[in-house]
């Protein structure tokens, strides 16, 4: 039910290409200080995968954080607290990675203050979980919350992906509710520091695939795509549909194929161009 959370989930491919988020110098390995690594440390090939990515992006070695997990797909709710979620937060800040700080919060109702636990400062924008971190979190029937009954019956879940979750990390502090959707405030967000954990936000990627081969030459292939280009041949599936809720779908693969195409099509404007002058006398 996160599907609906603050977060920005970057799937397999797009988890090599964090690092070419943020502006480096050749080879300084900035990008890579702004990401943390997440492995199972039950699978051997899960570290090597994190490893290797952590040296070809340069992500300093204290940045990689291995914990013993479930090496099926699936985790219980129990199991991804007492796991991951907690000694990853309290991990960086024992490194610190980031710094807590507690505030006083007064509601507007009739309701007594709280005290709420937020990022203050944050050196980490981005985490990837790799080959090996379960994906999903078990629905908990034996999880109870306070006007979980007033939700729409299909809103009475607290199963969730595990990526999602820990992209709400930042706000581990301030007892969120499981079931039910949440505002994204990142929605539509343009301006980088926007998304920073210091805003409630870590975006969250996975350096995943069917087997740890396929997972380890991801790494690869996004370096050589940031090097040498990204080109090839590209589908796009339309449905041509008029169907409400669907449409709007298919509007926007339809204009993202013609972005594409014009693109290309000014691209190779361009190379032809080139060649053109350097042929020239």
């Amino acid at each position: 039910m996160k599907a609906f959370s603050t977060s920005l989930l970057l799937l397999l491919a797009g988890a090599p290409s964090l690092c070419a988020a943020e502006p480096a110098s050749a080879g300084s390995g900035a990008a890579g200080a702004s990401v943390i690594v997440i492995y199972n440390k039950r699978l051997p090939e899960s570290k090597s995968i994190a490893e290797y990515y952590a040296s070809r992006r340069h992500v300093p070695a204290n940045q990689l954080f291995g914990y013993d997990l479930p090496t099926g797909e699936d985790i219980s709710r129990s199991e991804f607290r007492d796991s991951l979620q907690q000694p990853l937060a309290k991990a960086l800040e024992q490194n610190k990675l980031w710094r807590i700080t507690a505030r006083l919060v007064h509601p507007t109702n009739n309701q007594s203050a709280r005290l709420e636990h937020t990022v203050a400062e944050s050196r980490i924008r981005y985490a990837v979980l790799c080959y090996g971190v379960p994906l999903r979190i078990q629905a908990d029937p034996r999880l109870k919350e306070a006007g979980a009954e007033n939700l729409r019956p299909e809103m009475r879940r607290n199963e969730a992906a595990v990526d999602s979750e820990l992209s709400l990390l930042p706000a581990l502090g301030l007892d969120l509710p499981y079931a039910g959707p949440l505002q994204n405030r990142a929605f539509s967000a343009t301006n980088a520091a926007a998304l920073n954990p210091t805003n409630g936000v870590l975006l969250v990627a996975r350096l995943d695939g069917p087997s740890a081969e396929i997972a380890r030459g991801l790494v690869d292939k996004a370096l050589e795509a940031e090097t040498y280009g990204l080109w090839g041949r590209a589908y796009f599936d339309l449905r041509n549909t008029t169907e409400p809720g669907y449409k709007i779908g298919d509007d926007w693969l339809r204009n993202a194929s013609e972005l594409c195409a014009a693109w290309a099509s000014k691209r190779s404007w361009m190379t032809n161009r080139a060649h053109s002058a350097q042929a020239s006398p």
